[in-house]
């Protein structure tokens, strides 16, 4: 079973990066990305952008990723995915889980399931006297919508305050957030924080590479600390595709993060006036 699964993330994974370049290769190359709304990509960092996506439009954010636990030879692959949808340029909604994560034991045992489903609210605060620089809120709840075989089976309550700024080609987000966890065994608190602060750069017109620093903290659990690195392409305004890799620093983050997605940018739901 365990051979099963893992030959399935990898078929899920060629599947995902053959379609990135499918759709990337039915592009112009000499096209200009400036003439028609872009794609608004969140990840692959664990930080978000204060930015709101298109208004009026709807857009949808899918990967893959593996993740190496360092105590034990164990993998958790999940698919991801993210729907955007801004109804202006200060407010918006975001409906998030995973499709499929599946837990790969070492002793060979494996549970699979579909994730929770997180929504929330979006905020955008531009700051006028910084103009490449705004200001974001995201409050909302994890509904415990997975199998206990792969969830909590409790609810969640979520709020992340952002601070976003730009610097030429570079750009920084700054995320700090809140939850208030459903529950927790033993000892442990159901208090945790989270924290991230990510660099990008925009090289070329298409090509971007990011850095972050990431981590939670809770009572009676070990502190969770990584670093992340990627590289994003914009085949077309609103198609973008992502690949990188994460590093746990310290006893409580897993060994290493592999992954790979894509944002795009949906058809038009109304029209911003």
């Amino acid at each position: 079973m365990l051979n099963i699964c893992r030959t399935r993330l990898n078929l899920l994974t060629l599947l995902l990066i053959s379609g990135i370049v499918i759709l990337g290769g039915t592009v112009n190359p000499k096209s200009c990305l400036g003439q028609e709304p872009r794609a608004t990509p969140y990840r692959p960092t664990l930080s978000n952008p204060a930015q709101l996506s298109a208004p009026g439009y709807v857009e949808m954010e899918m990967g893959w990723q593996s993740l190496k636990e360092k105590s034990a030879d164990d993998y958790r692959q999940t698919v991801p995915y993210l729907f955007k949808l801004a109804f202006s340029d200060y407010i918006g909604l975001l409906i998030g889980g995973d499709v499929l994560i599946i837990n790969d034991f070492d002793q060979g045992s494996t549970l699979a399931g579909f994730g929770d489903l997180t929504p929330l609210l979006k905020l955008n605060v531009p700051l006028p006297a910084h103009p490449a620089s705004a200001l974001g809120l995201e409050i909302g709840t994890k509904l415990p919508t997975a199998p206990q075989t792969v969830g909590s089976q409790q609810t969640d309550y979520l709020v992340t305050g952002i601070y976003s700024s730009g610097i030429g080609s570079f750009g920084f987000d700054f995320n700090v957030g809140y939850t208030r966890l459903g529950g927790a065994p033993g000892e442990e608190g159901k208090n945790q924080l989270f924290w991230a602060a990510s660099a990008a750069n925009g090289l070329t017109e298409r090509w971007s590479v990011a850095g972050e620093l990431a981590g939670t903290v809770r009572q009676g659990v070990k502190p969770f600390t990584q670093f992340l690195t990627s590289t994003s392409y914009f085949f077309t305004p609103r198609l973008v595709g992502d690949m990188g890799a994460a590093f746990g620093l310290n006893g409580g983050s897993q060994e290493w993060t592999l992954f790979a997605g894509m944002t795009i940018l949906l058809g038009k739901v109304w029209d911003i006036n």
